[in-house]
């Protein structure tokens, strides 16, 4: 089924106002609500880690639940507010209530860049404390000796969750999909990511792919990491490909973070769709990475994980503030980056190694005659023949990237004559591999 940007959009819209953190009800309610939009066709399952589970370095944390916070002056006037902005609350902050000195406060807050009026994003999954963060105008309201504070939240013991969605293909070679959904109130970083991922899901489940697609969905960074606890050996044989969607909705140019070698075959295609899109674009080294192909793309998994982005993590402003609203994304960027992902996707699924089935050229008269190649008109047949002919002779275990590259077309242009000459039996295909 087709998906609209303005649906995406308002899938965010309604998953905004929730506190997420790394575990506990609010990243539940957000997995619930993805996974009931999957058409019921698509095998989808829960993978969960019980808190203070070690996975390799790490330590899954506590389930956190924001009930309310906020500062107030010694009138009970209320300064700063979670209700307002559930980024004033550090996520994770431990549950406290008391009477604190101007200077003890000003050790739990964070404040906004000047003149932005914009809230920062601050977390304290991995240490006990507590902490409110607020914006420029608003830290000139704290000028008085004491402060009652009240954090009222709730940690407990809970299960870290990831939602795992597989869509099998005539192939078991697989081509993962990662997003991740436990920041709060963030429109482009949080939240275009998991809903593009939906969207895709949405459109792929009643399509006979060629590969294996795997979607993963949980929090960022510790998420990826328990998954590859239990998925690593699967993902290290069948995985030749990865994307990490995040950022997709922004108005800023488009980024393309290439994988650790920038030189995978996801990398060509990666480039060629831009290209053949004529879509200006700003590359980023691995190096600057910052999501879940850190993980993925780590020295013991190894999958070449790329990500192209509207408005990159770290590159734009707003990022990581509450000024990263509903108001910086938008229904047509969604849909640019969902047309994006389709035209990618469709060059993917195209994508493997072709060898020519005869001995010289096929018979081409043969053929067109009888089957009509691409329903070609008769003053179009001579043009056709001889794309036919010059692909076939390209292939020698050569890549569609490549077999393009020799024939001097965009692989988007060719790769639906390539899939029908297959189809002929004049083109054996080889899926893409690990190794290949």
């Amino acid at each position: 089924m087709k998906v609209t940007g303005v649906e995406i959009f308002s899938w965010i819209s309604e998953l905004f106002p929730e506190s997420r953190s790394v575990v506990g009800p609010g990243i539940d309610s957000a997995l619930n609500f993805i996974e009931s939009r999957i058409p019921s066709n698509v095998l989808t399952s829960r993978i969960r880690f019980k808190s203070g589970k070690r996975i390799g370095d790490w330590t899954v944390p506590k389930a956190w639940k924001l009930n309310r916070a906020y500062i107030s002056d010694m009138n009970g006037k209320i300064l700063i507010d979670s209700k307002d902005s559930n980024l004033h609350l550090w996520s994770h902050s431990r549950p406290f209530s008391g009477i604190v000195s101007h200077n003890d406060l000003m050790e739990h807050i964070r404040i906004g860049q000047p003149n932005t009026g914009s809230i920062p994003y601050f977390t304290t999954y991995y240490h006990e404390n507590w902490g409110f963060s607020i914006n420029s105008d608003q830290a000139l309201l704290l000028n008085q000796k004491e402060y009652s504070v009240m954090v009222d939240t709730e940690i407990e013991t809970g299960k870290l969750q990831i939602l795992e969605c597989v869509i099998p293909g005539k192939f078991k070679e697989e081509v993962l999909f990662s997003s991740y959904i436990c920041h709060p109130s963030m429109a482009n970083n949080e939240l275009s990511g998991p809903t593009l991922m939906l969207a895709i899901i949405k459109e792929l489940a009643n399509r006979k792919m060629n590969y294996t697609y795997r979607f993963v969905l949980g929090p960022e960074t510790i998420g990826a990491i328990c998954y590859l606890s239990k998925k690593k050996r699967i993902l290290r044989k069948r995985t030749w490909a990865g994307i990490n969607l995040t950022c997709v909705g922004g108005k800023d140019e488009w980024s393309y973070l290439k994988t650790p070698s920038g030189m995978e075959q996801i990398d060509h295609i990666i480039r060629k769709t831009l290209d053949c899109m004529m879509v200006n674009y700003k590359e980023f080294g691995f190096l600057e990475r910052g999501s879940d192909e850190r993980q993925y793309s780590s020295p013991l998994v190894g999958i070449p994980m790329a990500s192209v982005m509207r408005s990159k993590y770290h590159e734009y402003p707003e990022y990581h503030t509450s000024a990263d609203d509903l108001s910086f994304i938008s229904a047509a960027n969604l849909q640019e980056s969902l047309d994006f992902y389709r035209k990618l996707i469709n060059l993917i699924d195209s994508e493997g190694r072709f060898t020519s089935t005869n001995i010289g050229e096929p018979f081409l008269t043969k053929w067109f005659k009888s089957s009509g190649v691409g329903g070609v008109h008769p003053r179009d047949v001579d043009t056709k023949r001889k794309m036919v002919a010059n692909i076939v002779s390209y292939s020698k275990q050569n890549t569609l990237m490549e077999i393009a590259q020799s024939v001097g077309e965009c692989p988007h242009e060719i790769m639906d004559s390539v899939n029908e000459i297959v189809e002929l039996g004049l083109l054996k295909k080889t899926p893409m591999s690990r190794n290949s």
